[in-house]
């Protein structure tokens, strides 16, 4: 396709003009006034800034099809209100969910034993409460530490007998070692027995979520404090 011999056509060259049209108009001493008559073309405005910062954060370039405005990035406007409204669905959610678990309140029962007496002691039954509370055998220690005691632990909700029965052997300060010889049989040593109402204890018929502490004080003495 040639270009146009003038320069009143130059309003009218194609844009994809080809070697040879430049090549008979350069011959025919005609493309210095079509190119005087481009160069009077009003400048495009600029819009690389705001399509630089499309590209930097992550948004596509301007899309003539999407908004009318050459540079606007409505749909960069678009993503960050989108992430917005997933941010907050997401932290409603999480709320709903932590109220859902505090409503539910899942049982956890602890009962946890402690010997502060001088000599071992083996537990032997526990009658009024699960049989998986019996903690066995008991080592001296000097105070109530978490790392010395020994705890049974429900994820259920436990009932507790209106007598509580503890029965256990004192073999004295050498206690027991090597540990039974036979396993599941009863310690040998002295039987001793304490009884304790749960009415005087101050314990419910169920417990739901609730940490129970016994505590051997020696001599034949038992302390039962209920922590929460």
């Amino acid at each position: 396709m040639s270009l146009p011999c003038c320069a009143n056509c130059a309003s009218n060259i194609p844009a994809r003009s080809t070697l040879s049209g430049i090549a008979e108009h350069l011959h025919r001493g005609t493309w210095t006034q079509v190119a005087n008559r481009l160069s009077q073309a009003p400048a495009q405005p600029d819009h690389q800034t705001r399509l630089n910062s499309c590209q930097k954060y992550g948004r596509p370039l301007y899309d003539p099809f999407m908004d009318q405005r050459p540079g606007h990035c409505r749909w960069g406007r678009f993503l960050r209100r989108k992430r917005m409204k997933n941010m907050i669905l997401s932290l409603v959610v999480a709320l709903v969910c932590v109220d859902c678990a505090n409503g539910a309140g899942l049982p956890e029962v602890t009962f946890e034993w402690f010997n502060l007496s001088t000599n071992q002691i083996w537990v032997t039954d526990v009658s009024g409460l699960p049989p998986e509370a019996s903690p066995g055998r008991l080592m001296p220690s000097h105070t109530e530490s978490q790392l010395d005691r020994s705890a049974s632990v429900f994820s259920e909700t436990v009932r507790i007998k209106d007598r509580i029965t503890i029965k256990w052997k004192d073999n004295g300060k050498e206690g027991w070692p090597g540990g039974l010889k036979i396993p599941g049989s009863i310690p040998p040593g002295v039987a001793h027995q304490a009884e304790f109402q749960r009415a005087e204890l101050g314990l419910p018929a169920k417990l739901k979520n609730a940490k129970i502490r016994f505590t051997y004080l020696g001599k034949d003495k038992w302390r039962v404090t209920r922590l929460k």
